[in-house]
């Protein structure tokens, strides 16, 4: 048992770090590497969908998936 809950933390912690480094390449943010215009090029609404989801006055991380 301690044996196969070992494991999930472990499958747990994998997913995790995953997910760091996607949004933390080479350990900095991910917009410090990625320029805008390869989401202008892949969504027409990207600067649309930025002004309608972010608040300039509220310093908060903001996330914005792709609807598929």
């Amino acid at each position: 048992m301690i044996k196969k809950e070992k494991k999930n933390h472990q499958n747990s912690l994998d997913e995790l770090n995953k997910i760091y480094s996607k949004l933390f390449p080479d350990k900095v943010l991910q917009e410090r590497k990625e320029n805008f215009l390869n989401y202008q090029f892949s969504d027409k609404n990207f600067i649309q969908n930025l002004v309608d989801n972010f608040d300039p006055l509220k310093f908060d991380f903001n996330i914005i998936s792709k609807q598929q």
